[in-house]
């Protein structure tokens, strides 16, 4: 396994990964340019994540710098995986579609809005996707979190770094930023 360490100043620079997988190449661009699906979907990813810097407002593309270089250290880290090219995969498919739905092209499923006590003037909505891997858009006090289809029980379970929610007979568990509410749908 290579340290990502040894991969981070190569990502961190442009905030891009190479559209073309020629000439001296990282280590974790070689595991992605050895199988073509994986370096089809990074240069799908890196068109997306273009077109969402062309088409955003400065303040939401600034907001998709950073998410595209915390992205890349991800990516990075997953050649220190015990399962190398799952990560890989799974890394990509989650930015895609983080991507298709800051560019408003992932389909709708469903949208839920919930009142949590004591912020029942800034409710809590989730906006469900159909996409691969299954995700949502939550907006909860003008902040916005796309969070990931996760492992539950009983019920519907969506999480991110920091942030979930899980939805069980109409009542959604939810955490943000370390404060975790009880929020009834409304």
């Amino acid at each position: 396994m290579i340290p990502a360490a040894l991969l981070l100043p190569l990502l961190a620079l442009s905030g891009s990964f190479p559209a073309v997988c020629t000439g001296e190449a990282s280590p974790l661009e070689r595991l992605i340019c050895q199988d073509p699906g994986r370096e089809q979907r990074q240069e799908s990813i890196q068109q997306l994540y273009d077109s969402a810097l062309g088409a955003l407002p400065a303040a939401a593309a600034a907001a998709q710098r950073q998410r595209q270089d915390e992205w890349l250290r991800m990516l990075a880290h997953c050649t220190s995986s015990e399962e190398v090219p799952a990560c890989i995969d799974s890394q990509q498919a989650r930015r895609s579609v983080e991507l298709n739905i800051v560019l408003g092209r992932a389909p709708t499923v469903a949208t839920a809005t919930y009142l949590c006590p004591g912020h029942e003037s800034t409710p809590l909505t989730a906006t469900y996707f159909r996409t691969d891997p299954a995700a949502a858009r939550l907006s909860y006090q003008q902040h916005e979190a796309i969070v990931f289809a996760a492992p539950a029980a009983s019920g519907a379970r969506y999480s991110a770094r920091g942030v979930e929610i899980w939805e069980h007979q109409g009542v959604a568990r939810f955490i943000w930023q370390g404060e975790e509410l009880s929020c009834p749908r409304h």
